[in-house]
């Protein structure tokens, strides 16, 4: 597949996609088109799915702020 010439990259079932997979598809894609810019300078990027679904298998999701991992609701700092 050639991916000089994509333009929109859809991601579906967002709700799953942790931030690790998407750094490292930030990655590939920086490598495939040959692009320091975020994902390779694809200019449209559509995340979809249910964002109150599933949260990714051992990664911390992206839909979260990351404040949400250092602080609890009683922001109480969490080890």
């Amino acid at each position: 597949m050639d991916w000089q010439d994509k333009d929109v990259l859809i991601i579906d079932e967002v709700s799953m996609l942790g931030a690790r997979t998407l750094y490292d598809v930030n990655e590939q894609l920086y490598m495939l088109r040959g692009s320091a810019q975020d994902f390779g300078g694809i200019p449209v990027i559509i995340f979809l799915g249910d964002f109150h679904q599933f949260r990714p298998v051992q990664e911390r999701s992206i839909l979260l702020p990351s404040a949400a991992f250092w602080w609890d609701e009683e922001r109480s700092f969490i080890v």
